[in-house]
């Protein structure tokens, strides 16, 4: 008699009793692969034989690859075969030191979420146990962070579907992990579409009001604005209304940035200022929007004369400043000049002096400071140089402490390395030498 004409329940039989077998998942493939009605009578036995051979070590890679390409109607054959979606290797069911419990980074609902695989997801966040006494569906047990970590895996891989569905089911994506916002722009990842989607979704957020001063979105201008390669994510993030002025650090030891300070690109420059950029708004001579434009107020970048084409680059923001009517003496106009002077750009030196941008050192004496403004009204710029010092309108000279409450400070606020090493040396020879004295001859 045929094998394929036994009885069906026969072929059960046989079917059991090859799962007993060690190393017989090849002989379900043959079978099952036959005919069709083998493939109907043998594969939820391939499944559960599958599932049975890899629960030391969950998920089954089947499981795996089924999220990785979207594969629903595999995930149901493995959940009914008895995979498991809460196995410690993939679940965190006891709370960490912080509080965090779900998703561990191989869930294949992660790995569904990151592929951009709505349908698999779908199924897997409807799926319920058939244990009277699981809680719900696997969606009910994520909770608010498990759902942000699948809206924020889909936002970064640029899945705009699977972000749509998660919102459509009331996910909330703005927990305490909203980093992935800034860090998705800075990377470029998002499409205008998804950006558009989430920043319409955080603005109407309640708990993110006053939306114009939430930080993420902030964060995410300021990457928009160092980047310089997609404009357009930047003028999606000026419609929502943000703060153009927004202070991005108030510590005064840290050289405080507002939007207009990260930009490069006029177009950029010219974006912000349509918004309501005030490039007036850091009130003082020397750190600002002038001085900001100008490009070289930092260590580092002494150390590399700037090119004809940065030249004009600069030239062509420090107009646009003006047009939208920076004044020097309140837009850092003083470190904008020498700035220039630093750099040998006597075109952009003149046009600075003649529009009220003057240069004061408190250092100097009060005949000294009338000779360097002097110096500067006669254009006389290699005396000006003369008479301040070469990295006087670097950060690292002023200091920070000048763009808020110690307006116009001129002493360093950091200790040199050397000198704070010589400091430390000198302590130690006082401290030490007494406890050990230097053998003296006889």
């Amino acid at each position: 008699m045929a094998y394929s004409t036994l009885p069906s329940e026969l072929h059960r039989l046989i079917a059991e009793f090859l799962a007993e077998s060690p190393n017989s998942e090849d002989a379900f493939n043959a079978l099952a692969r036959t005919n069709r009605t083998f493939y109907m009578q043998y594969n939820p036995f391939l499944y559960r034989y599958h599932v049975a051979s890899h629960s030391k070590r969950p998920p089954a890679p089947a499981f795996y690859w089924a999220a990785k390409s979207g594969r629903h109607d595999t995930l149901v054959r493995l959940l009914d075969a008895g995979a498991e979606l809460y196995h410690p290797r993939i679940w965190q069911e006891k709370p960490t030191s912080t509080g965090w419990t779900g998703l561990r980074p191989l869930h294949p609902a992660r790995l569904a979420a990151e592929k951009g695989h709505v349908k698999f997801l779908e199924a897997i966040l409807d799926w319920e146990q058939e244990d009277p006494e699981s809680a719900g569906s696997f969606g009910s047990r994520l909770g608010k962070r498990g759902y942000s970590v699948l809206c924020a895996g889909a936002a970064l891989n640029n899945h705009l579907p699977v972000v749509q569905m998660l919102l459509a089911r009331g996910v909330d994506p703005w927990g305490k992990a909203t980093l992935f916002l800034p860090q998705g722009v800075r990377l470029q990842r998002f499409s205008s579409e998804l950006l558009q989607v989430l920043l319409d979704d955080a603005r109407h957020r309640e708990h993110l009001q006053p939306f114009t001063n939430w930080e993420p979105v902030h964060m995410a201008l300021r990457y928009a604005l160092e980047q310089a390669k997609d404009i357009e994510a930047t003028r999606i993030i000026l419609t929502t209304g943000v703060n153009v002025n927004f202070l991005y650090s108030d510590d005064p030891m840290i050289v405080v940035r507002r939007p207009l300070h990260y930009c490069h690109q006029p177009d950029l420059y010219r974006l912000l200022l349509e918004a309501g950029a005030d490039p007036n708004i850091d009130n003082n001579d020397r750190w600002g929007a002038l001085s900001s434009a100008v490009g070289n107020c930092h260590m580092q970048a002494g150390r590399y004369p700037s090119s004809a084409e940065v030249k004009d680059r600069r030239w062509e923001r420090i107009q646009l400043l003006f047009r939208y009517g920076a004044d020097p003496a309140r837009a850092g106009g003083g470190w904008a000049l020498h700035g220039a002077l630093r750099d040998a750009d006597y075109r952009l030196a003149d046009f600075l002096a003649d529009k009220g941008a003057r240069i004061s050192v408190a250092e100097l004496s009060d005949a000294d400071q009338a000779r360097l403004h002097r110096a500067v009204e006669e254009r006389e710029w290699d005396k000006v140089m003369e008479l301040t010092p070469v990295n006087w309108s670097m950060a690292g000279y002023a200091g920070p402490g000048l763009m808020k409450n110690a307006c116009n400070r001129t002493f360093p606020l950091y200790i040199p390395i050397c000198y704070l090493y010589k400091r430390v040396q000198a302590f130690l020879t006082i401290e030490i030498s007494p406890m050990f004295p230097t053998p003296t001859a006889d």
